[in-house]
């Protein structure tokens, strides 16, 4: 049974006081993943780690300055596999409301995102992913993070995963607070391709105890080449509901090389 909410995209915002993210699949394991705060006032944050359970550090940010996070452990937060993992998410907490930002970085590759507070997390979600392009074996990804315990979820991915969930088939899974799913989409490193998992739908349904709980969300890809001849980037991006969905939006063109 899914949740019964009603959705209100105006009130969902970038600021808040409790954010939660993972570290997707990286082919890199010598990245640096690093997280950016800001404020409009004074204030303290505290970075937990191991599922939110754990202290990791304390931070003074100053009003309209950004405060630089890290680098985190990466050996202790880095989601390799498609599993359940208990003991991998991050919970950044603040006394007031402050903006965040999540940067992965290496010497040939970058992937980075606006994070968003519980307060933003919904019940309902469509994964956006690329087709996953680079030598060797790669991988598109998502990864659900629960910050409630017994969070029922279910997930239905859109193509063939490498832990072996067949294409729109629904699977559920159960997630106390803190803990992370991810999934990994089925690549070929001798073709060198892997597929995409975009449109994989993501949703929060009632429990054994009859509650439902919002979800946090976030897709991308281990390494891809998008547009690109040589070489290729880590993808992150933590994900709108679809309660958040619009109609029209502004844009602006992208540089071209031409």
């Amino acid at each position: 049974m899914m949740c019964l909410v009603n959705g209100n995209a105006q009130n969902i915002s970038n600021k808040g006081k409790s954010f939660w993210l993972g570290y997707g699949k990286n082919t890199s394991g010598t990245s640096n993943f690093m997280v950016y705060v800001s404020s409009e006032i004074d204030t303290k944050i505290d970075v937990y780690l191991l599922g939110g359970r754990v202290l990791f550090r304390s931070y003074q940010v100053k009003a309209n300055e950004v405060t630089l996070i890290g680098p985190l452990p990466v050996g202790n937060i880095h989601l390799d596999d498609e599993d359940v993992y208990a003991s991998k998410s991050i919970n950044i907490r603040s006394e007031v409301p402050i903006n965040v930002f999540s940067h992965v970085y290496s010497s040939k590759s970058s992937g980075a995102t606006m994070l968003m507070p519980e307060e933003a997390f919904g019940y309902d979600y469509f994964a956006v992913t690329a087709q996953q392009t680079y030598k060797g074996r790669h991988h598109s990804w998502f990864y659900v993070i629960a910050k409630e315990n017994n969070t029922k979820i279910e997930v239905t991915p859109s193509e063939a995963s490498h832990g072996g969930l067949a294409a729109n088939t629904t699977i559920s899974k159960v997630l106390n607070k803190g803990e992370i799913y991810q999934v990994l989409g089925l690549s070929d490193n001798i073709a060198n391709t892997g597929v995409d998992l975009t449109g994989s739908r993501i949703k929060s349904v009632v429990n054994s105890d009859g509650n439902c709980y919002p979800i946090a969300v976030f897709s991308g890809n281990s390494r891809t080449a998008i547009d690109v001849d040589n070489g290729g980037d880590y993808i992150q991006q933590q994900i709108l509901p679809y309660a958040a969905w619009g109609y029209k939006y502004l844009t602006t063109p992208s540089v071209s090389s031409e």
